[in-house]
């Protein structure tokens, strides 16, 4: 099976899976390398429509709640790209 075809039959219980897991993961480093040169820098805007997501959105439409779709995160909304490629460029140089 390509990765691709596996990435759009994955749910919206898998993929907040992956995203919890890939948010446990820059935690702890950032635990353990607390004490050493190494930074980690982690950026979790929460969900934004992709084209991964984008049947989570499309649903979420379909029954009149997309509104709803990220409101438990910090700013009541899901991610929007154009909010966070900003800081994607930036990250990098705040390391240094």
């Amino acid at each position: 099976m390509r990765i691709h075809a596996l990435l759009f039959t994955l749910s919206p219980t898998h993929i907040n899976l992956i995203y919890s897991s890939v948010n446990s993961i820059a935690q702890t480093a950032a635990w353990q390398l607390q004490r050493t040169d190494i930074r980690v820098n982690a950026l979790c805007p929460g969900l934004i429509e992709t084209g991964l997501t984008a049947p989570v959105f499309d649903r979420a439409r379909q029954r009149g709640t997309v509104d709803k779709v990220g409101q438990l995160n910090p700013m009541g909304r899901y991610g929007v790209a154009e909010g966070i490629s900003p800081f994607c460029l930036l990250y990098p140089k705040l390391g240094r």
